[in-house]
């Protein structure tokens, strides 16, 4: 099923595109990176999403960059148990901020 092909970017609590004049992220600490990011910057919006809510699913290709301005997100995969031959989500890292991901999409 489609769920089963989720990569389950999950949070437990707000997460954002952070407008990171707002929130200073390390990466735009130093002018020259500010200048570096200024256009993408200027694109960024604030995105909230629930508990539990998929953010970017396995396998697809979104074209967005996500910092996470508050909360974390676990990064889930779904595999399938040789055993009971269920697929289940099993959770690979933890994203705190102010971590990014999305990155792959823009290679």
């Amino acid at each position: 099923t489609e769920h089963q092909s989720q990569l389950a970017s999950r949070r437990n609590s707000s997460i954002g595109v952070d407008a990171f004049f707002q929130n200073p992220h390390p990466i735009t600490r130093n002018s020259s990176a500010e200048e570096t990011l200024r256009p993408l910057i200027e694109r960024a919006t604030l995105e909230r999403y629930k508990p539990g809510e998929v953010i970017i699913a396995q396998g697809s290709r979104p074209l967005t960059l996500y910092s996470i301005a508050r909360g974390r997100v676990a990064v889930e995969v779904q595999r399938l148990n040789e055993e009971t031959q269920v697929t289940q989500a099993v959770k690979i890292m933890t994203l705190y901020e102010p971590a990014m991901f999305g990155e792959m999409s823009f290679l």
